[in-house]
């Protein structure tokens, strides 16, 4: 066998022939590499989607199995009201594009379709029978679009397309450079070393026959070595391939299982959502969302029943200062300040709301936080207990208990605390009364005679005759107290002042002279000593009541109130007998 060397290359054959053939052969292995990359990507695109459509699914079959005895119940009862509402929140979820309720005639029910649902069909329909005691109602359907599947799962898609690409270009450039390295760079030496040999001038016909044993074994462990070197790259790049794509498969396998843990949490707090929803709407107990500025997002029924306000959307929007007493508000500002900081752990207090018509509400407050994933405060939850009847009930003990504390021994009627609050009450409001001082003539002498027993008796008698007249005057503004001794202050409206009087002493006249013994009583007076030890006549107790009228002059203060009736007691003291008179002085 002849070989001619120099016909191996001719002038216009080189080397770069090499390099089109290198470039050849990465460019097979490029498109390779990219149709692979197109399939698995193109293959878990189409897993994805499925599996996210079955969770659709079941998501959809939880919200049907969840409500599906109400449903029945409500079309049972014809109670649409409650059919509204369960089917309301079931579209409210994200998931539900349509609700089509078909009744045993086959014949759609439209009226419980929502502005918000899609007219047109969807991709993902979930049918469920209707079958309350065994009594077949019809079917509910239940529907969900693809959009809403894909929307879910263009994150995961561009998850998936970035990590394939990222895999794709990393195996491409160790391709190259492995290419490079172990097949183009010994191809071209072998060429170069083939040009040399052409470039001599005189280049014989070289026979096989006449080459020498070693240079024949030489050049054929130089083509042995060179197999072996493609064999050894081909090995290398298997192990790489199978290497990279034992990772791309652990990678799947991590993103699906996060996945599915994914979609657990996701249909716990689904189901968490649910619940809490229902709670926060059915309870009895008021119940508002706020955010940390204290303006409120959402409250319940139960809330709004509570501020008196019509509806919800009357108080979205709506900040708690808004809501709450002047008084209280600085207070509730501190107690959330500190709870927001973590400088106190206090979520209770007592605080004043005032309703839609102003009036002052009492409510046991207890306010907690809602975090998000970083733990962080996003929300505050108020939880009210009304405590105004409560509030009632201790005021009111309050000033029994005061009352009790300020009463008279005797007469067990208010003493003088009392008189002055209700004295300084009256002159606070600008209101049309009459003070009276009322107290009985004579009344040591017959103490002195009878004894302080007998004493008391008539004191109390006195006081039993102005309670007594005032409730056959059926005086609702009405207050009696007993300074002490034989003193007492009345309080009455200024138009009721001389009919009241005038029964008051009528009736005392009558009845005092039972109080004297048979012969006193004929002799028509007692003897007694007086305060310098004289043996004297006293007449019988006669009542004397002076009074002033306030809606004749405007008194500023209890002081001046006291010194005018001083005045007019002792014009009442020089009348003989019962006596009424009243100071009546002119505004100026």
């Amino acid at each position: 066998m002849k070989i001619n060397i120099k016909q191996i290359f001719s002038k216009n054959e080189d080397k770069h022939k090499i390099y089109h053939l290198s470039e050849f052969l990465i460019e097979k292995i490029f498109l390779t590499y990219l149709v692979i990359f197109v399939l698995i990507t193109s293959l878990q695109l189409i897993i994805e989607y499925h599996s996210e459509k079955n969770n659709v699914k079941k998501t959809l079959n939880t919200f049907i199995d969840s409500n599906l005895q109400e449903i029945d119940k409500a079309i049972f009862s014809n109670d649409k009201l409650l059919l509204n509402h369960i089917l309301e929140q079931i579209s409210n979820k994200n998931e539900v594009t349509q609700i089509i309720l078909i009744d045993t005639n086959n014949k759609k029910q439209f009226s419980w379709k929502f502005e918000n649902l899609k007219s047109s069909s969807g991709d993902i329909v979930i049918r469920k029978n209707l079958d309350y005691n065994q009594i077949p109602l019809g079917t509910l359907i239940i529907s969900s679009s693809n959009s809403i599947i894909i929307g879910k799962l263009i994150d995961i898609y561009v998850k998936i397309l970035f990590t394939n690409l990222i895999i794709f270009i990393s195996l491409v450039i160790m391709v190259y450079i492995f290419s490079k390295k172990f097949l183009v760079k010994p191809l071209v030496n072998f060429s170069d070393e083939l040009k040399k040999l052409s470039s001599q001038d005189v280049m014989p016909m070289v026979s096989l026959d006449d080459m020498e044993v070693d240079e024949i074994h030489s050049l054929k462990n130089t083509a042995n070595i060179f197999i072996q070197e493609i064999f050894v790259l081909k090995e290398s790049y298997k192990l790489l391939i199978d290497d990279l794509m034992e990772k791309y498969e652990e990678t799947v396998k991590q993103n699906q299982t996060l996945e599915e843990e994914v979609k657990d949490k996701d249909k716990e707090i689904i189901q968490k959502e649910y619940k809490f929803q229902s709670i926060f709407e059915q309870s009895n107990v008021p119940i508002a969302i706020t955010d940390l500025s204290g303006n409120i997002i959402e409250c319940n029924k139960s809330y709004c029943k509570f501020l008196e306000y019509d509806n919800e959307e009357e108080l979205k929007g709506v900040n708690f200062s808004t809501l709450t007493h002047p008084d209280d508000i600085e207070a509730q500002k501190k107690a959330l300040a500190e709870l927001f900081t973590g400088t106190s752990l206090n979520k209770r207090m007592e605080k004043r709301y005032l309703s839609k018509n102003s009036a002052i509400l009492w409510a046991d407050l207890t306010f907690t936080e809602i975090f998000n994933e970083n733990n962080e405060i996003i929300n505050f939850v108020a939880i009210l207990v009304d405590i105004t009847k409560k509030k009632k009930y201790e005021t009111e003990l309050e000033k029994l208990y005061n009352l009790a504390l300020d009463a008279n021994a005797l007469t067990g009627l208010p003493g003088n605390n009392t008189i002055r609050k209700h004295i300084e009450d009256i002159l606070d409001n600008y209101e049309n009364y009459c003070v009276l001082y009322a107290d009985l003539d004579h009344f040591k002498a017959y103490n002195d005679n009878y004894g302080f027993a007998m004493g008391d008796n008539i004191i109390k008698h006195s006081a039993n005759i102005f309670e007594y007249i005032a409730k056959e005057l059926m005086l609702d503004s009405f207050f009696l107290g007993h300074i002490g001794g034989d003193d007492f202050v009345i309080l009455i409206p200024s138009d009721r002042i001389n009919e009241y009087t005038s029964l008051v002493i009528s009736d005392f006249e009558k009845s005092i002279k039972s109080f004297y013994s048979q012969e006193d009583y004929e002799l028509g007076y007692i003897q007694s000593h007086d305060r310098n030890g004289n043996l004297q006549n006293f007449p019988f107790i006669s009542l004397s009541i002076a009074g002033i009228d306030l809606s004749t002059h405007k008194y500023t203060s209890y002081l001046e109130i006291n010194d005018a009736l001083s005045i007019a007691k002792k014009h009442a003291k020089k009348i003989e007998g019962n006596s009424f008179y009243i100071e009546k002085i002119p505004n100026a």
